[in-house]
C-alpha cells in the first residue's frame, strides 16, 4: 500500500519554501505527497523546490472569508479523509486549521497541525478578534487533544500557551525553531558592507502588525537626530490580510521619512541583505520569523520587538537588540546604536549567526518538526533526507 501525505495549506509559495524540507523528507520515506493549497500553482517552483509533489487546488481563494467558499472546503476535506484513512494530514493556517482540521479530526485521522504563530486572532484587542476567539479557542483545544493530533509551534510562548491554556498534553506538542534557513543560500558575510548611506532593512509584508508604521517614525526620528541612513522595506500591500496598509497608505510612507524606500516584493531578498548593514523588524507578535533566521545565517546585526517569536530568536544585547512593541522612539535608539557603533554591531551579528547555526539551520529544523511525525508512525528514513536544501 502507498503512503500518502497530505498538506492543507493556504499560502502556496510559502508552503513549497518553508516546508519543502518536510515533504521532501516524507518522500524519502516512501509517501506519495500531496500539496492542497489556496492559492494558484507555479510549477516551476515545485520542480525547484520539492520535485514529485502533487499539487491540487482548495476551493477557498486566501482571503476570501465567503461562507459558500469555506464549506466547499470543509467538504472537501471531509471527502478526503474519508477516501484516504490511511494518509497522513499536515495542516498550517488558521483557515485550513479549522476547515480541513475539523472534519480530519472528527473522523480520527493523522493530524499534524502547524501553527506557525497564534495569529491576530489571539493577539489583537480589536472587538472581532476578541468574538472570534471565543469559537477559536474552544475549537483549537478539541483538535489538537485528539489522540491522533500533533501541535508544531515555533516559540516557547506558543508552547505554554498551547499546553497550559489548551491543555493539551506536553507530549503532543513540538517546538520548531522556524522553518530553517539553507547556509548556502545566506552566506555569512565576514565584513559588513561599505556602503552609505547605511541601509535598515525592514524585511516583511505592509501589514501595521509587522510595526511598519513605528519603523517609518523610528526612521523621522533619526534623521532628526543627524543619523545619515536609508530605510528599505522589502515587500508591498497584501490584499489577503485585513491589516494590510491600503495602497494609498503605502504610497505614502517616503512622505513620511526621506529615508525610505518602498521596493515591492523582491525575487530574492538574499541581495537586499547584502547591501543592509541592519535588519529590523519591529513586529507585534510573530511565530518565529524567518526574516531573522535570513539576517541571522548573512551575518546582519539585528534589532526587533521584545515580543513572541523575536525573543526566541534574539537575546538583548547578545544576539541583537530587542525593544518595546509599539514604541519608535526606543526603536530609533536601538537603530541610532546598531548604525553608529561599529563594535557592537560586529558582536551582535557574529552572536546571532552562532545561535542560528545551533537551531535555525534548514537540518535542525527538519530535525525538530520530525519528532511529531514520527510520533504518528512516519519511519525514521534517511537521517539527511535532502535536509541541507
Amino acid at each position: 500500500m502507498t503512503r500518502e501525505a497530505h498538506f492543507l495549506i493556504a499560502p502556496f509559495p510559502g508552503a513549497v519554501l518553508h516546508y519543502g524540507h518536510v515533504m521532501r523528507h516524507l518522500m524519502a520515506t516512501g509517501h506519495q505527497v500531496h500539496l492542497w493549497s489556496m492559492e494558484p500553482i507555479d510549477a516551476a517552483l515545485v520542480d525547484a523546490e520539492v520535485p514529485g509533489l502533487i499539487c491540487h487546488r482548495l476551493p477557498l481563494v486566501r482571503g476570501d472569508h465567503g461562507v459558500v467558499a469555506a464549506l466547499r472546503t470543509a467538504v472537501a476535506s471531509l471527502a478526503l479523509g474519508v477516501r484516504k484513512p490511511d494518509a497522513l494530514f499536515t495542516t498550517w493556517s488558521l483557515q485550513t486549521n479549522l476547515l480541513c482540521g475539523v472534519p480530519l479530526r472528527a473522523l480520527g485521522r493523522r493530524c499534524v497541525f502547524l501553527v506557525a504563530g497564534m495569529g491576530t486572532v489571539f493577539s489583537s484587542d480589536a472587538l472581532r478578534f476578541r468574538l472570534a476567539r471565543q469559537v477559536v479557542a474552544p475549537t483549537y483545544r478539541w483538535l489538537f487533544r485528539g489522540e491522533h493530533s500533533r501541535v508544531i509551534v515555533q516559540n516557547d510562548d506558543d508552547v505554554a500557551f498551547v499546553t497550559g491554556v489548551l491543555g493539551v498534553r506536553p507530549d503532543r506538542v513540538h517546538r520548531m525553531h522556524g522553518c530553517g534557513v539553507d547556509p548556502a543560500a545566506y552566506p555569512f558575510a565576514e565584513r559588513l558592507p561599505e556602503r552609505r548611506p547605511r541601509v535598515v532593512l525592514v524585511p516583511a509584508r505592509l501589514v501595521r502588525e509587522k510595526g511598519i508604521f513605528e519603523a517609518a517614525e523610528a526612521s523621522r526620528l533619526l534623521l532628526a537626530r543627524g543619523v545619515e541612513h536609508e530605510l528599505w522595506f522589502s515587500s508591498d500591500v497584501d490584499p489577503g490580510s485585513p491589516l494590510s496598509l491600503t495602497r494609498a497608505e503605502a504610497d505614502d510612507l517616503p512622505r513620511r521619512s526621506p529615508a525610505i524606500r518602498v521596493l515591492g516584493h523582491p525575487p530574492s531578498i538574499a541581495p537586499l541583505l547584502a547591501a543592509a548593514h541592519v535588519v529590523c523588524l519591529p513586529t507585534y507578535r510573530e511565530g518565529l520569523p524567518t526574516a531573522l533566521l535570513e539576517a541571522a545565517a548573512a551575518g546582519r546585526p539585528i534589532v526587533t520587538t521584545d515580543a513572541i517569536g523575536p525573543r526566541d530568536v534574539v537575546r538583548h544585547d547578545h544576539s541583537g537588540l530587542l525593544v518595546p512593541v509599539r514604541d519608535p522612539h526606543a526603536l530609533a535608539d536601538a537603530l541610532e546604536r546598531v548604525l553608529t557603533d561599529d563594535a557592537l554591531a560586529e558582536r551582535l551579528r557574529r552572536a546571532a549567526h552562532a545561535d542560528y547555526l545551533r537551531r535555525g539551520t534548514r537540518a535542525a529544523t527538519l530535525a525538530q518538526a520530525l519528532v511529531a511525525y514520527h510520533s504518528l508512525g512516519v519511519p525514521e528514513g534517511p537521517p539527511a533526507s535532502l535536509a541541507s536544501r
